[in-house]
């Protein structure tokens, strides 16, 4: 098997979605249905395309849900594990809680509520290639307020990285997606059962602590977000 297919994945489905409250009801964020399919299912069959086996969700609110969820979804070969936090610990504190069910040096994250269409292929290739601690997948937009924006050098080290900075001037900026491959080491940096967010203190912490590690790989690919409800409605349509 290639280094790839051993690539853990986690899926931070731990939110409780407060912006679309009037379309998930108690649903957690990723859970919401589009056109009949739950988000998270067609999330899981665009990464199962790239022959990933091992899926961890990280799952915090509505925790009865995401395990209905992994009752019913058939697909064979692939094992797909939740990991609980009993209270929210933020998207670096849910990775750090699943840490004794991560088995590979190197694993995959992705936030629940959005599909990038990523090349998860080059996306992994390009980690290697530079030796990388942490990647994280970039997307160029225009819309930068509701993003973390990245300045990377042109070897694509991560030079800065501001959370949700509005830009002027129409200018297309370049964004975190919300996927990252990272090392393990990374999980030292987190401390145990504390609430730490990935974006807002770990990313900037890293970024001083590792900055020859740290990688953007940036992507055209579509991006889907199903955050808000215009979002959501916007999904309905792409998907």
């Amino acid at each position: 098997k290639s280094k790839k297919n051993n690539l853990d994945v986690l899926i931070l489905v731990g939110g409780k979605g407060e912006r679309l409250k009037s379309i998930s009801k108690d649903l957690p964020k990723p859970l919401v249905r589009i056109n009949n399919d739950p988000f998270l299912s067609i999330l899981i069959k665009y990464i199962l395309n790239y022959d990933f086996n091992r899926i961890i969700l990280c799952a915090g609110y509505g925790t009865e849900y995401i395990e209905d969820f992994i009752e019913t979804f058939e697909c064979d070969n692939i094992s797909l594990l939740v990991s609980i936090e009993e209270k929210p610990l933020g998207t670096g504190g849910a990775i750090k809680n699943a840490e004794n069910l991560i088995i590979s040096d190197d694993f995959l994250v992705i936030n629940g509520d959005t599909l990038f269409k990523l090349d998860y292929d080059e996306f992994i290739d390009f980690y290697y290639v530079n030796n990388a601690i942490l990647t994280i997948a970039l997307l160029k937009t225009f819309i930068s307020k509701n993003f973390g924006t990245v300045h990377i050098n042109k070897e694509g080290k991560v030079i800065s990285y501001n959370e949700k900075i509005p830009t002027k001037n129409g200018k297309r900026v370049i964004v975190n997606s919300g996927v990252y491959l990272m090392n393990k080491k990374i999980l030292n940096f987190i401390p145990d059962k504390s609430t730490v967010s990935l974006e807002y203190e770990l990313f900037p912490s890293l970024i001083k602590e590792l900055n020859d590690h740290v990688y953007g790989f940036i992507s055209e690919s579509e991006f889907v977000d199903i955050g808000t409800p215009n979002n959501y409605n916007r999904a309905l349509k792409i998907l």
